[in-house]
């Protein structure tokens, strides 16, 4: 007569459980493998990548003088920028106009033609080295200094930055000739590096993010190779599959033992 053979095609825990533990090793070499080539990818991409400048912050307003019927008294008063003008400062401040202005100043500049392709170049390497910005309700306009890799051009950029803008922007709103516009600036501008050890912290973050990606492909592999293994190693299991009581086990005497009875005198049959 013949048995029907029953198969198992559910996993529970456990398993998974047994067939990781099993595998600790692989684990942990998946781990420290995935975390260190993590780390030496960030390392290798970030250690030379070092960003110079700072941020240039000024404090706009209007002052404005009426004078009185009689042509002797006089009255100021201050006026806030409106968000609206703000907004139409920021939009003009990358235009090639403005970039020509800050060219002036820069001694890397000296030697471009207008309108040559070198001069196209520089527009790209200023678009990508300073970002304009404004704080509402405030009359404050931000110009952000960021170079790569180049301190000098840096320090250069927010010396013309400071020399040129509220000159060009005074120009530009001076529409009414009985309001006079102010800048100040609320920082000393100092050109720094703006990202010290930057490569710690991207391999940290890259070596992590591939430790642990390669953590769950290792996982995700020995239980796959674990419940394609058709293998029986444990006597229980016998009994699910075919359905029929285990009789008899065999014991397994480790050399520890065989040495442990060898030693009180003991025969040990295999």
């Amino acid at each position: 007569m013949q048995e029907e053979v029953q198969t198992e095609d559910e996993i529970s825990l456990s398993d998974i459980f047994r067939a990781l533990w099993a595998k600790v090793w692989i684990l942990v070499a998946a781990l420290i493998l995935g975390i260190a080539i993590g780390g030496g990818f960030g390392f290798l991409r970030y250690y030379n990548v070092h960003y110079y400048g700072a941020d240039v912050i000024y404090f706009v307003w209007g002052i404005k003088t009426e004078t009185i019927d009689d042509g002797e008294t006089q009255t100021t008063t201050t006026q806030f920028i409106s968000d609206t003008t703000i907004q139409r400062i920021i939009n003009i401040l990358p235009s090639n106009d403005f970039q020509r202005e800050l060219m002036k100043n820069l001694p890397e500049a000296a030697d471009i033609e207008q309108g040559s392709e070198e001069e196209r170049e520089f527009f790209r390497l200023l678009d990508e080295s300073v970002s304009y910005s404004f704080l509402e309700n405030t009359s404050q306009i931000t110009a952000a200094v960021s170079v790569l890799n180049d301190e000098q051009l840096a320090a250069h950029l927010l010396d013309s930055i400071n020399s040129t803008l509220p000159a060009y922007i005074t120009d530009w709103l001076q529409t009414d000739p009985s309001i006079e516009v102010e800048f100040r600036l609320l920082y000393d501008i100092n050109c720094r590096l703006l990202n010290p050890h930057q490569w710690v912290t991207e391999g940290i973050k890259y070596g992590a993010l591939l430790g642990l990606a390669a953590l769950v492909i290792a996982c995700v592999a020995v239980v796959v190779v674990d419940r394609t293994d058709t293998r029986l190693r444990d006597y229980h299991k016998v009994a699910q599959k075919f359905n029929l009581p285990v009789l008899g086990v065999i014991p397994r005497i480790s050399e520890s033992h065989e040495a442990a009875a060898q030693k009180d005198g003991t025969e040990v049959r295999k």
